[in-house]
């Protein structure tokens, strides 16, 4: 009897030995990335627009909805969550930062202000925001932390479009009224250099920066005098390439880069009476959406393979539109139709 106990239990003790033998390592749970989207949406009752934003897919309101507000931008830092927009004091609008839902003031209050984007690197916070100054001329400005820059000199009259910042230096986008002309002309500021992109012949204005290695890229649109349309222009290192000709409606908003690719998005006229999203992936044009309604894409962020689009779509001869995003081409309606609600930055993080 205790001759078979033995045997059973040396039995046990190897099928259990050989079976730990055998057992691999368990399969790496994949890390999920929150994609975040930013815009307004306007109450259909009150006519108010509120700042909202969505975390794959789910909406929170920043504001109450009891004053007007407009966002322009997302980003991420430390798993907060940053916006900036605009809001309403009931005289101007000012330009504001809201971190996990807390607004900071970055403009004075006594004048109307604009946002831009943000930008964030390492623990640092950039904002690139435009405000009026006594005589009623926009000026280009940079907050970083809490500190304020002029970009322009606040004598001419200025549009922002565009921040990044690479290392120690850092990149504004945006074009200055050219009094001779009465057009806008394409500047880069960098570390406090201002470079001209474009003469000011024609109409120009500036859509986004980015960096890939020692080479800077701005997104540029320039209207051609023969047909009052802009074209669309990617400057590289002081060179620019036509992306478009000018012969119907382009619009670009954003520029980003993926690796060695760099990125545009906008919309193009259709041959009907529509708009149809476009990206724009090393110069060459691919479209979004179809022809059959109006859409407009607002914002590009790229993380990884993942390319995530922003923007929205006009419902049907109305003036309200739908919040979308697109990733990797993929299309999600954030709101339903019932209000006016669209999309101006995205975020993957």
């Amino acid at each position: 009897m205790k001759t078979k106990i033995l045997i059973i239990l040396c039995v046990v003790v190897l099928t259990a030995c050989k079976k730990k033998e055998i057992e691999t390592e368990p399969t790496p749970i994949p890390v999920t990335k929150n994609y975040y989207a930013v815009g307004q949406d306007i109450n259909p009752t009150t006519g108010i627009s509120v700042i909202k934003y969505w975390k794959n897919g789910i909406a929170t309101n920043l504001t109450d909805g009891t004053k007007n507000s407009y966002a322009s931008s997302i980003a991420i830092i430390n798993g907060e969550v940053l916006v900036t927009g605009s809001e309403h004091n009931g005289t101007n609008l000012v330009a504001k930062l809201w971190r996990n839902g807390v607004p900071t003031t970055l403009s004075n209050t006594a004048y109307n202000a604009v946002p831009d984007r943000i930008f964030v690197a390492g623990t640092d916070v950039y904002v690139t925001f435009s405000e009026k100054n006594a005589n009623e001329i926009y000026v280009t400005k940079l907050w970083k932390n809490g500190v304020v820059t002029n970009i322009s000199n606040g004598l001419v009259g200025i549009q922002t479009g565009g921040l990044y910042v690479n290392g120690n230096d850092v990149y504004v986008a945006y074009s200055e009224f050219v009094a001779s002309h009465g057009t806008y002309k394409a500047n880069l500021w960098k570390n406090g250099t201002v470079t001209g992109l474009t003469g000011g012949l024609y109409n120009a204005l500036t859509a986004g920066i980015t960096v890939i290695g020692s080479d800077v890229y701005v997104a540029v649109k320039e209207q051609v005098e023969s047909s009052g349309n802009y074209k669309l222009r990617q400057w590289k290192n002081g060179t620019f390439t036509d992306l478009t000709n000018g012969a119907v409606f382009t619009d670009i908003r954003d520029l980003v880069a993926l690796g060695n690719d760099t990125y545009i998005v906008g919309a193009e006229a259709s041959s009907g009476s529509t708009t149809v999203g476009k990206v724009w992936k090393n110069g060459v044009a691919s479209n979004l959406t179809d022809a059959s309604k109006i859409n407009y894409l607002y914002s590009i962020a790229a993380s990884g393979t993942d390319v995530y689009i922003g923007g929205y779509e006009r419902i049907g001869t109305t003036t309200k539109y739908i919040a979308k995003t697109w990733l990797n081409g993929q299309e999600t309606k954030l709101s339903d139709g019932s209000s006016d609600c669209r999309i101006t930055g995205v975020f993957v993080k």
